[in-house]
């Protein structure tokens, strides 16, 4: 990918690594594609700032809590914890799927 950057862009190469690399001529293609998407507007308002911890309830209060504990040092927590917080914010009170291991003998 580097190369091909550095191809569109006119550079030479950084180094031997580079100049060897094969840039990707698969991606550009001489016919036109038109493609249609939807357009889904911003719904969250983006100037808002974060409630102060000390006025948030529920499942928000519950989630400080646990983070508190997850983020103690730089790449420190648990990994669980931290997936099953995710699947709640966004999956409201969904199960939590189970990971069901066959036993082999």
């Amino acid at each position: 990918m580097l190369r091909t950057i550095e191809q569109i862009l006119g550079l030479p190469p950084m180094n031997v690594i580079d100049a060897t690399a094969l840039p990707i001529f698969d991606c550009f293609i001489i016919e036109k594609h038109i493609y249609q998407y939807a357009y889904i507007p911003n719904n969250i308002p983006l100037d808002e700032r974060n409630k102060p911890t000390s006025q948030l309830t529920g499942l928000a209060k519950q989630y400080i809590r646990l983070f508190e504990k997850v983020f103690v040092a730089v790449d420190g927590g648990n990994d669980a914890v931290m997936n099953k917080i995710l699947w709640f914010d966004a999956k409201g009170m969904t199960p939590y799927p189970v990971i069901r291991v066959q036993k082999i003998f």
